[in-house]
């Protein structure tokens, strides 16, 4: 079954914060990453997807868990500025109670919105 896990805050500039999903109890498969960017945020907010095996949630440095993009793919974060980017993305993670975590790192000197979403499928 197809579920989104939605993740929203705020970056303030020149910091970073961490946002957990809650805990996914079954296995499951990622269907498609989308980031959406305000104008004027210039690429300067960049966005890392992260599946963590801990609810951990760190005030600096990156999360503990596995950077999706990273590991799997040719980027490292999503950046925009006044766009949605959107990739879908296919990685099975076979083991229950997982968590995946949103690592936003905002460059700029100016407070950021983080609006994201997972798209995932559950293996039962």
């Amino acid at each position: 079954m197809k579920k989104t896990i939605m993740f929203s805050g705020t970056c303030l500039a020149g910091d970073q914060i961490v946002l957990v999903s809650q805990r996914i109890t079954t296995k499951y498969i990622t269907k498609k990453f989308v980031a959406s960017f305000a104008m004027n945020t210039n690429r300067t907010l960049k966005i890392r997807y992260f599946i963590s095996p801990d609810p951990t949630a760190p005030s600096t440095g990156t999360p503990t868990g596995v950077n999706i993009l990273a590991s799997y793919g040719e980027e490292y974060w999503l950046a925009g500025d006044n766009e949605q980017k959107s990739i879908e993305h296919e990685v099975e993670v076979s083991s229950a109670g997982s968590y995946i975590k949103i690592y936003a790192q905002n460059d700029d000197g100016f407070d950021h919105t983080i609006d994201c979403y997972v798209i995932i499928d559950t293996i039962e």
